[in-house]
């Protein structure tokens, strides 16, 4: 075998092996798909879209357009009620929801931070009554998810800024 030459000078069998190597690593180098990690606002704009689709959703009575901003494995922590598992009993839910009368959602969100394949988000939310005025103000944190389809809502919980009614003696709430 003749030892490879490189400007005029003979390498030995180690360098040659060596030179090689680096020679197929850096031609594979451009072949590996790059990992892209969305940014911060980048990812925030995504949650804001969203949101923008259960407010939507939420106007037009669409308990099933708002399902599907859920992960199939998402769940529900809504106050005063266990926690929903999977994105049928979320919908189920939602249709409970959007039978009360409320005529809209406002979210707003807060903070925003992310990691590689979920993202959490902080916000507040204005319930509008079927007569225009606020029924109900509160705070969510979601936990999201990035799959395949997009980032989805994989834990929501939230909860009302009217003070909780005190029990009565005897265990049943007081009349407000």
């Amino acid at each position: 075998m003749v030892p490879l030459n490189v400007r005029g000078r003979v390498l030995s069998a180690r360098r040659r092996v060596l030179c090689v190597l680096a020679v197929v690593l850096a031609s594979f180098a451009g072949c590996a798909p790059a990992a892209k990690q969305e940014s911060a606002t980048e990812v925030r704009s995504e949650i804001e879209a969203s949101n923008k689709q259960f407010m939507d959703a939420f106007a037009r009575r669409d308990a099933a357009a708002i399902g599907l901003l859920y992960a199939e494995d998402g769940q529900v922590l809504p106050p005063g009620a266990p926690p929903l598992d999977g994105r049928e009993a979320i919908v189920t839910m939602w249709q409970s929801v959007l039978a009360l009368p409320f005529a809209g959602v406002t979210l707003q969100t807060g903070d925003v931070g992310v990691g590689e394949d979920s993202a959490w988000e902080t916000g507040r939310y204005t319930m509008t009554g079927n007569d225009g005025k606020t029924a109900e103000t509160g705070k969510y944190i979601v936990v999201w998810k990035h799959g395949e389809a997009g980032w989805k809502i994989y834990r929501d919980i939230w909860n009302s800024n009217t003070p909780a009614t005190s029990p009565a003696p005897g265990g049943t709430p007081a009349a407000p």
